[in-house]
Formats: structure tokens, C-alpha cells, sequence
């Protein structure tokens, strides 16, 4: 058995893709020098309608390259069949990737603002925790580099202006954030919208941007809607900067903020302490200035008896036209990041069944490119039960299981938990476990057998958090814990290592 409440991760996954490529290998030549901004175009390719079937029944598409640039898509369907007259869910692990070798990269000049909720619910550790993170952020900036400091309570106010990081403007600032004190409500959409207008009035071209906002997500003035506040964050991805989220305290909301994390296509941060700030800031700051890609959007189009249910998480903009748009942020050199799609397919007869078109777009240096795969994702309507086992994608289902599935159910679950909710956490479980226990008899995945028992420690975890003295102090460090761990675990490659 784990320790309880120890965080459960998914086995390390290799950096090649094992499953079957669907013909839809995407590079961008993308320009390093700064001074040649216009070495690729758009670089769209398409497919031959030829297919070949694997010894599976899968359907594949023949790899395409569209320029000899470092950026690529890849995508993998972790089955290739779907049963007559049964909704079926079928994943899709998109690969988004950069070549080392974009490293060499000039570092971007960075123009930080910090979003400090100095509400009364922070007082005590909370907003001492919160002091020491500014701190620890400002001192990681360089000479080149730019902050503001943006507080909250009752009132929005920008204690610090976009100002150079010069070794006696930090010494003014460490000043500055010693006299913040906790008192007021919570206006944290009036924060977020004072942040975004300083951002967006003052920053300089080539700078890359980013907002980190700090609280215990507990508003109650101004637009306090966790749909309003989804809404605000959004703002800055289609602005081209990113905002990261650190939730402080043993009761923050961890869903709004690893929520407006994702809406920001920034990072999420669950700050029990100080021990960990240095290298979670240096990490967020390494990225800020080491992005080659940023607004990374991917665009999923619409298909008959196909829909797109979910996207690793992140919000999903439902378009005029049908398709589906998800954000996930920025790429920097040597990055990879997988991302699993969910569809739900709903075949009526036999038959091939394209699942939609893929493309993305991002911008380098103030211009925006795109490109799409090589061919459409395609699935086949069967009435065979057994074929359509044999016709998943043996490492590809195991690392959809693993991976997204286990780790959005841990969400799930930690939701349950977090409103006290132990019967339907357990359940949320056990129709896990049966689900993929049905389905790894015919496929005898050991990794899989291996997530399952987690999941039945879990399943006792729960319990024992629900029993004895101090059950709600247990409820929220299990619920805290297997959040933050299930959001990183989904977000595979999303820091730098």
C-alpha cells in the first residue's frame, strides 16, 4: 500500500510515440534569427485518400512534412473501431513538439506583473507564504527585465508600475511588498482586469509577458463567478501572454485556480510553503524567456455523429462553424507536450467515420502561422465486439489510461471529496476500475493492472479520510493533493524539466 495522501503518478512515459502514426507528422520552419522573419509560410499539406490497414484493422494515413522546420504535430488514436449503436469514446494523444536545438534561441526580455489577493481571508501564513513568493520572483528577474505589482482586496490598486528590474528598483520593491497587509473582500476580477490593462498598454514589442496571480481563490466582490473569472483569464492567451495561477493556504479553492490557469494556458501551483518557490519560479521564468511559440491554438473541425468532449481539460470554445478551439499556451525549445483529445462518436451503421480535421496555429515574432495534418483521424463502425478489441492501439489505450483517463477520474474524485461527497467518490471510482477492467481482459496491459490497484488504494484512502478525528482537515489534504498531482500528470511536458 502507498502512504496515504502520497501523490500517485502515471509511469514515466518514453519520448517516442509508440502507437500508430496517422500520416500526420507536421514541421514548420520555423526562424531562429531574428532578423528573418519570413522563412516559412503557412505550410498546409494534404493527403492522398490512399489507406493501408495494419494487422489491427487500423487506419492509416501516410506521414506528410510540410516545410523541414523543428515544430511538430503528431497525432495517435488509442483505438481504431467503434460498436454500431453504442456511443463510443475514442482519444486522440496529440503531440506537440520543438527540437532541442530551439534553445539556442535569444532569451526573451520578460515583463512580469504579479496579482497579490491581500484580502482578509489571507492573513496569517497565507499572506506571509504570498510575501515570500513575490520576493522570490523578484529576485530571479534580470536587469533587462520588467515588473509591476498589481493588489486586491476591496479595491484593485498597482502598488508597482512596469518599471526596469534594476538592482535599487528590486530593493524598493521588497520594501513594498513588506507593508502589504491582509484586510477587505476578495475583488479578484477587479486584480485580473487591472493586471490585463497594465500588460496591455505597456507591453513592448519581442518582450514576453506573463501575469502570476497569488490567492486563495475565495472571492466574494466584484464579478466573483467562476465563469466571469474563466472568462478574464482567457484574455490572455488571445492577448499572446500567459497567466499562471498559485493557490496559498489549506483551504484555496484549487478548482478556480487550476480552472484560471487553464483559461491563461499558464502553470498551476499549490504553495503549502516556501520551501519550493525558487524552482518554481525559476521555471516559470525560464519558459517566459525561452518560448518560440506562443498562442499555440488548436482547432479541431466538425464532423457528423462526432463530438469533442473534452481536450485535457482545457476550456473548449465551441466556434460558429462547428469546430472546436482549445489554447494550450506556448512552446519553448526542447519541449513536448501531449495532449489527449476525447471524442464521442455515435455510429448508427457500419462504416468509416472521420472524426474532424486538425490544425494549429501560433505566432513567432509578431506573425502567426498554421498548419494542419495530414489527414483526417478516422475510425470504423463495427458490430464484431471482439474485433473491436483487438483493434485498440495496445500502447497508446495504456498511456490514454494511465495518463488522461486515471487522471481526469482523480479530478473527479477529489471534487467528490472536497465537498464531503464519500459515496459518490467511490463510486466515480469503481465505475473506473470496472470500465477499463472489461476492457484490459482482452488487451492484458500490466500498467493498466498496475492503475487499477492504485485506484483501489485510493479507494482506501477515501475511506480511511472519512473516518476517525480530524476528518475534514484529511478530506482537504487528500483532496489537494490528488488535484495538484492529476493537473501536472495531465499536462505532460508543460514545465520545463
Amino acid at each position: 500500500m502507498k502512504q496515504p495522501f502520497a501523490p500517485i503518478h502515471p509511469p514515466e512515459r518514453p519520448r517516442s510515440v509508440d502507437g500508430v502514426l496517422l500520416g500526420v507528422t507536421l514541421a514548420m520552419a520555423l526562424a531562429f534569427n531574428p532578423l528573418v522573419t519570413s522563412s516559412f509560410g503557412p505550410g498546409t499539406a494534404h493527403a492522398e485518400d490512399t489507406r493501408a490497414r495494419t494487422r489491427t484493422g487500423a487506419v492509416a494515413t501516410p506521414g506528410l512534412t510540410a516545410g523541414a522546420g523543428p515544430v511538430r504535430l503528431q497525432a495517435n488514436l488509442d483505438r481504431h473501431s467503434v460498436l454500431v449503436g453504442r456511443d463510443g469514446e475514442v482519444r486522440a494523444e496529440l503531440v506537440i513538439s520543438a527540437d532541442e536545438s530551439t534553445t539556442h534561441v535569444e532569451r526573451k526580455d520578460t515583463d512580469l506583473v504579479v496579482v497579490l489577493d491581500k484580502s482578509g481571508s489571507m492573513r496569517g501564513a497565507k499572506i506571509s507564504y504570498a510575501r515570500a513568493a513575490v520576493r522570490e520572483l523578484i529576485g530571479q528577474l534580470g536587469p533587462r527585465d520588467r515588473f509591476a505589482l498589481v493588489t486586491y482586496s476591496d479595491e484593485a490598486r498597482t502598488l508597482v508600475g512596469m518599471e526596469p528590474a534594476s538592482a535599487a528598483a528590486k530593493r524598493s520593491w521588497l520594501g513594498t511588498i513588506d507593508r502589504v497587509d491582509a484586510d477587505g473582500y476578495t475583488n479578484m476580477s477587479g486584480g485580473m482586469d487591472m493586471a490585463f490593462d497594465l500588460i496591455e498598454k505597456q507591453r513592448l514589442p519581442g518582450r514576453a509577458a506573463r501575469a502570476v496571480l497569488i490567492s486563495d481563490g475565495l472571492p466574494n466582490l466584484g464579478d466573483p463567478s467562476p465563469k466571469g473569472l474563466i472568462r478574464r483569464a482567457s484574455r490572455a492567451p488571445k492577448g499572446d501572454y500567459v497567466m499562471t495561477t498559485v493557490g496559498v493556504g489549506e483551504d484555496f479553492n484549487e478548482f478556480l485556480m487550476s480552472s484560471l490557469a487553464d483559461a491563461g494556458t499558464g502553470n498551476y501551483h499549490y504553495l503549502a510553503s516556501g520551501g519550493d518557490l525558487g524552482a518554481v519560479f525559476a521555471n516559470e521564468l525560464s519558459t517566459a524567456r525561452a518560448t518560440v511559440a506562443s498562442g499555440v491554438a488548436v482547432r479541431i473541425g466538425h464532423r457528423p455523429r462526432v463530438s469533442v468532449k473534452d481536450a485535457s481539460g482545457y476550456p473548449l470554445e465551441h466556434q460558429h462553424d462547428g469546430s472546436v478551439v482549445f489554447r494550450p499556451g506556448i512552446l519553448f525549445g526542447g519541449q513536448e507536450r501531449r495532449i489527449w483529445v476525447t471524442f464521442q462518436v455515435r455510429p448508427d451503421s457500419t462504416g468509416d467515420i472521420p472524426l474532424g480535421d486538425i490544425s494549429m496555429s501560433w505566432k513567432r515574432d509578431d506573425t502567426e502561422h498554421n498548419t494542419r495534418l495530414g489527414g483526417v483521424p478516422t475510425v470504423t463502425a463495427i458490430e464484431d465486439e471482439k474485433r473491436y478489441y483487438t483493434d485498440f492501439d495496445e500502447k497508446t489505450w495504456e498511456r490514454s489510461v494511465v495518463t488522461e483517463s486515471w487522471n481526469a477520474t482523480r479530478q473527479e474524485v477529489s471534487r467528490a471529496v472536497s465537498a464531503g461527497k464519500k459515496d459518490k467518490a467511490i463510486g466515480i471510482l469503481r465505475d473506473y476500475r470496472s470500465q477499463n477492467q472489461a476492457a484490459n481482459a482482452y488487451i492484458g496491459s500490466s500498467a493498466v493492472d498496475d492503475n487499477l490497484e492504485d485506484a483501489e488504494e485510493l479507494e482506501a484512502e477515501i475511506l480511511e479520510a472519512f473516518t476517525g478525528d480530524g476528518q475534514a482537515k484529511k478530506q482537504n489534504v487528500l483532496s489537494k493533493s490528488q488535484s495538484e498531482s492529476a493537473y501536472k500528470s495531465r499536462r505532460v511536458g508543460q514545465l520545463k524539466k
